[in-house]
């Protein structure tokens, strides 16, 4: 997760392989009129890759004061189903 291109300093998630090329932003919680975006700032925090390698479940936070937030799951593209980081 990285705040990088986001000027309300919340986060989003990319994917990259593990030698750190082919990186791609997976979400838009903090680019205004995306259809991900929440109005406001976002966190997204730690997510878990499904058994299958087509999507994946994390927790995106709301408040960092009251830490509310949801729980989101996350298609992944197509070419990066059954990502394994080496490719």
């Amino acid at each position: 997760m990285t705040n990088r291109d986001n000027r309300n300093k919340g986060t989003d998630w990319w994917i990259m392989r593990a030698d750190g090329t082919g990186k791609e932003r997976l979400t838009y919680f903090n680019r205004r009129k995306h259809r991900h975006y929440g109005g406001a700032a976002r966190w997204a925090g730690l997510g878990s890759f499904h058994v299958d390698g087509t999507r994946f479940i994390g927790g995106v936070v709301k408040s960092l004061f009251s830490q509310e937030g949801k729980i989101v799951i996350v298609d992944l593209p197509p070419r990066f189903r059954n990502f394994r980081g080496s490719q």
